[in-house]
């Protein structure tokens, strides 16, 4: 049941219609010509050659119906940024294809990649994962993400959608139209065109829908803004004084506050935290205050004079 299209309860009723191979270097063979045509740049022509190894694939309108799915839309240099800008650029990067972490094939992908065993048909799967996935991408200069978002397409170049539109549209390589015809490859690029105008509408329109589902909540949050507001601007006018006086008591008090914090800090100690500085400050300062008032009390003058062995040392 494993090749099934569905599972199956011991009867099959139908497969997949994939290719059978015969053995593991057959599939070796197949697969990796198939990338070859995809991560060798030279290659545009078998790419889109019917004849090549992935043979209608990417000639026929199924691939380029939906060209939003395949393609990344990132911001280059200009549209004459191509994988023909690969050669003879400096900062090439490379990025190994892997799938995400939530795909169903993660940890297959992953115990393939890393199988060190006998059985052929495994040994010949990881020689394919490890030597067949990796791409070239552009320089960080010319496209300013992360490789896997700058991998340029064999045989597909771009033009500026309009003049001075700032927006580039598919365009083919010269071997890619003398191997499919001229007619072929304008019908194409028309349908990756229309393909992407159709997900810009699409995105517009679900924006569209989105507040539409929301309205209810827009409205009630409209009115219940309105209403706070106004309830505001009532309370406001009959407590506007004692705002405007709370505003110039606590504005009297910073000042107050911000000169004794730069007075704590005048005195600070190297090594002494402003908390421990200002406790010390604040004892000194009662102390002081509490010695003047009982000298003044008591009729004792304070002198910090010391004359000979300090008989007239009065201090705090």
């Amino acid at each position: 049941c494993d090749c099934c299209i569905a599972p199956c309860g011991g009867v099959c009723d139908g497969s997949l219609a994939l290719e059978d191979f015969s053995d593991p270097t057959a599939l070796f063979n197949s697969m990796s010509s198939k990338l070859q045509e995809l991560t060798d740049l030279s290659k545009a022509t078998e790419l889109f050659s019917t004849g090549g190894a992935n043979g209608e694939m990417f000639s026929t309108s199924a691939f380029w119906e939906e060209a939003t799915k395949y393609f990344n839309q990132v911001c280059v240099t200009d549209c004459t940024v191509d994988y023909t800008t690969i050669n003879g650029s400096s900062g090439i990067r490379t990025f190994t294809y892997k799938p995400p972490p939530d795909s169903d094939f993660y940890d297959i992908w992953n115990t393939l990649l890393n199988a060190n065993t006998a059985n052929p048909l495994v040994a010949k799967i990881t020689e394919l994962i490890n030597a067949s996935f990796t791409f070239e991408a552009l320089p960080f200069a010319t496209c300013p993400y992360n490789p896997e978002f700058c991998v340029p397409f064999p045989g597909v170049g771009f033009q500026e959608l309009a003049g001075n539109s700032m927006y580039c549209t598919f365009d083919f390589a010269g071997e890619v139209i003398d191997a499919i015809g001229s007619g072929a490859a304008e019908a194409l690029r028309a349908i990756g065109v229309m393909d992407i105008a159709s997900s810009a509408t699409t995105e517009l329109g679900k924006l569209a829908g989105d507040f539409l589902s929301a309205i209810d909540a827009f409205i009630v949050v409209s009115v219940l803004s309105f209403i706070i507001g106004l309830v505001f601007l009532v309370v406001l006018r009959f407590t506007i004084g004692i705002c405007v006086w709370i505003a110039v008591v606590i504005s009297v008090l910073m000042f107050f506050l911000g000169g004794a914090f730069i007075f704590v800090l005048s005195i600070q100690c190297s090594g002494a935290g402003i908390l421990e500085t200002g406790t010390q400050t604040a004892v000194a300062i009662v102390i002081a205050g509490s010695t003047a008032v009982s000298s003044t009390l008591s009729g004792e003058e304070v002198s910090e004079d010391c004359t000979g062995d300090c008989q007239d040392y009065r201090g705090i």
